[in-house]
């Protein structure tokens, strides 16, 4: 059978999962036939992908001194911005290249992670500014134990709880109604919260969901339902001190922002209501 399957191009093995890259091999050679058709032009492919990286993302030109002070419409015709987009594209061909063997895509990856810290870049540059939203928080609250949700938004509180102070606040309020007013809190320091949430869900020992809220990002197809309008709550409950803890973590030092105003807690908690769907608090 195996025989007569290769005589069409087939494999026995086309729908089997590498572990090491999530991909069958069948969605590998997907994959590298799609990026043969973005290879043939090397530069202008670059161009159109970082032009639409700098418009979507105005501030990452920042990052690059060659051309930082360029206008967006005249980048495509300098040509320190044409070197740096081929190389862009070349690097990610290198990583494609060797999606058959892992290893070699591994050491591809780190040394461009290599050449990035030697010119002084952090890893939370990497992590481009993304707000996380209520899918996000869906998957987290049906991820989430009911004490790891407590300590996930208070792991970085002035004063640690006690394990009978988790246990207790677990069965006051429902994860996902806490994780919701959580990060309206963030929401008012940075919308950059994706990068806070995989920092913590580092530290509380659930990597697995940091995978998890990557492979959901990546599969949306349309935009989320984003938690726009709520404030956070007046009364802050058990959150007090944990948002600009979490920030300092992962942002660099800055000018002090004035703290916002005081804002309306009921109308606030009626807005996360809506957002919840009406779910009890209890």
């Amino acid at each position: 059978m195996e025989t007569f399957l290769r005589l069409f191009g087939i494999s026995s093995n086309d729908n089997r999962i590498d572990q090491a890259t999530g991909l069958t091999e069948k969605q590998k050679r997907l994959v590298q036939n799609t990026w043969a058709v973005v290879r043939k032009d090397e530069v202008g492919s670059g161009i159109a992908v970082m032009t639409a990286f700098f418009n979507k993302y105005p501030e990452t030109q920042r990052q690059f001194s060659a051309f930082k002070d360029i206008p967006l419409n005249e980048l495509p015709n300098n040509k320190r911005f044409q070197a740096h987009c081929t190389s862009v594209i070349t690097a990610l061909s290198n990583v494609i290249d060797s999606l058959h063997d892992p290893g070699l895509m591994e050491a591809s990856l780190i040394g461009l992670a290599e050449r990035h810290k030697k010119r002084g870049q952090r890893k939370v540059e990497f992590q481009i500014a993304t707000e996380i939203d209520v899918p996000e928080l869906r998957l987290l609250a049906s991820k989430l134990k009911p004490d790891e949700c407590v300590r996930f938004v208070s792991l970085d509180t002035q004063y640690p709880l006690s394990d009978g102070e988790v246990q207790k606040l677990a069965r006051e309020q429902s994860c996902f109604r806490r994780l919701i007013k959580w990060i309206c809190q963030v929401r008012t320091v940075t919308k950059n919260t994706y990068p806070i949430v995989n920092d913590i869900l580092e530290r509380i020992g659930r990597v697995d969901l940091v995978a998890c809220l990557t492979r959901l990002n990546m599969k949306a197809s349309k935009p989320p339902k984003v938690i726009r309008d709520v404030q956070a709550a007046d009364d802050s409950e058990d959150y007090e001190g944990i948002t600009t803890i979490a920030v300092q973590a992962t942002k660099p030092k800055e000018k002090a922002s004035p703290k916002p105003a005081k804002v309306d807690s009921k109308k606030s908690n009626e807005t996360i209501d809506k957002i919840i769907g009406n779910e009890p608090s209890h």
